[in-house]
This record gives structure tokens, sequence and C-alpha cells, in this order.
């Protein structure tokens, strides 16, 4: 299938997310997939398709601070308005113990390659599966 290399380039996005300049401990990464419930979803700037992945990075809450920044400065920090959480910044991201973002950008331009909105968790987040 020939994706004209977004592909390779979503995964370097994901590696750029999560990279928290510590090459003797590198962060990881639990992925669940989930769909949100509800009827009359649709799909728009403000709400997203309610299809979301939800991702717990790190081993600590540094990895998950180090992901939030590296989110934020790429200017992709995103507020779904169906939830009551508002995280435009580091520190609201730190307090709700996630964040989210929609589009996966390409690292060199900032085009986007795909959207669907990622929920990035800390691993202290009450939901995280090794609780």
């Amino acid at each position: 299938i020939d994706d004209d290399g977004r592909a390779e380039q979503s995964l370097l996005f994901r590696e750029r997310l999560c990279d928290n300049d510590d090459d003797n401990n590198p962060p990881t990464m639990t992925t669940t997939t989930m769909m949100m419930a509800g009827a009359g979803i649709v799909n728009d700037e403000d709400v997203g398709t309610g299809h979301h992945i939800a991702i717990y990075v790190g081993a600590n809450d540094s990895d998950f601070e180090a992901a939030a920044t590296n989110c934020m400065d790429g200017g992709i920090l995103w507020v779904n308005k169906l939830f009551e959480d508002r995280v435009l910044d580091v520190d609201s991201a730190m307090q709700e113990k996630q964040f989210r973002f929609k589009d996966i950008v390409d690292i060199e331009n900032g085009d986007v390659l795909y959207a669907l909105e990622h929920e990035i968790r800390a691993v202290s987040h009450e939901m995280f599966p090794g609780n």
C-alpha cells in the first residue's frame, strides 16, 4: 500500500511525542483502543468522530510531563468539548493526568498526516491498566 510515507512519519511523530531526552531510560507506551458511546456524535472540529485511543506514557510523571511539553511546544494540544477537562498547558495536563491531541503531524513540515483523537495519560492516572 502506497501511503506517501505517512506511516513512517506517523512513527517518527510518536517517537518525538514520547522523547524524554534520556537515552538510558526511554519511556514506554501502553495503548488501549476505545469507542465513545453516544448518539449523534458527528465528525467535527470540536468533538471528533467518537473514536479515540488512550495511550499511557512513560514510567513516571516526568515522562508524562515531557510528552505534554512536546505536544504543547508542537501546538497540537486539543480539547474535546464532550468532556469537562480543558487541558491547554502542561500544568493542567499534570493536574488532570491526561491531555488530548487530534492531529498526527509530519515533524518536518507540520502537515497533518492523520486525524484521530489521542488521549494521552500518565501512568499515575486512575484508569491505568497496571493499577
